[in-house]
């Protein structure tokens, strides 16, 4: 079964998201849409929280309580955030290397730390118990449609996955967990991002 008609109109609208902030991202100057892609990227893979997404500003959420803040402004990324209890914390980046300094702060706070069984991965590495490709994790029609438009809302992927099977040893790879689109709530970046983030952070972790 297909995607009902409702849910291709939301797939549309999704997509159009999706696809303004890649465009949003090409125009970034080079060392400010590094800045940016390796602080989200951090959010993303060391905590676990929702995100709301207004077209500049990423505001990132656990418990309804706001606890991060990352605005896009043309020279850089405005950044605050509440230093573990000690008061607001506010950072101005203009470059990668400026975000570990960001990093070393955000590490010695209360956000919700991410937790991950690594108890079920494939050959690969990837993380097969949150994967919803995962026979366990899809069982009926109304959660492929909602694994359809959630790959939608990550990466304007035009794809209709609710006939998709788990694709066995040869797993896919998302090189890099910054680059979905934001505004994803945390479930969306656990079972739609992480299986196959994880297979590429254990394979580089072989590799070296």
């Amino acid at each position: 079964m297909s995607l009902t008609q409702a849910q291709r109109d939301m797939q549309k609208e999704l997509i159009k998201q999706a696809e303004a902030y890649m465009r949003l991202c090409e125009e970034m100057p080079g060392d400010i849409a590094a800045a940016w892609y390796k602080l989200v990227g951090y959010l993303r893979d060391c905590y676990t929280m929702d995100e709301i997404w207004d077209g500049k500003e990423l505001k990132f959420y656990a418990a309804g309580t706001e606890l991060v803040k990352a605005a896009l402004a043309a020279d850089g990324v405005a950044v605050s955030f509440d230093d573990g209890g000690n008061g607001q914390k506010s950072a101005f980046i203009k470059s990668p290397e400026e975000v570990d300094e960001v990093v070393k702060v955000l590490g010695k706070t209360r956000l919700p730390a991410r937790v991950l069984p690594t108890d079920i991965i494939s050959p690969n590495g990837g993380l097969c118990n949150y994967c919803l490709f995962n026979e366990q994790n899809i069982k009926t029609q109304d959660r492929r449609a909602e694994m359809t438009l959630g790959f939608n809302k990550c990466y304007g992927d035009e794809g209709d996955y609710s006939a998709q099977e788990c694709c066995g040893h040869d797993c896919p790879v998302i090189e890099d967990i910054a680059h979905g689109t934001p505004g994803l709530t945390a479930e969306e970046v656990t079972h739609l991002m992480f299986p196959w983030w994880w297979a590429k952070s254990r394979l580089n972790e072989a590799r070296s």
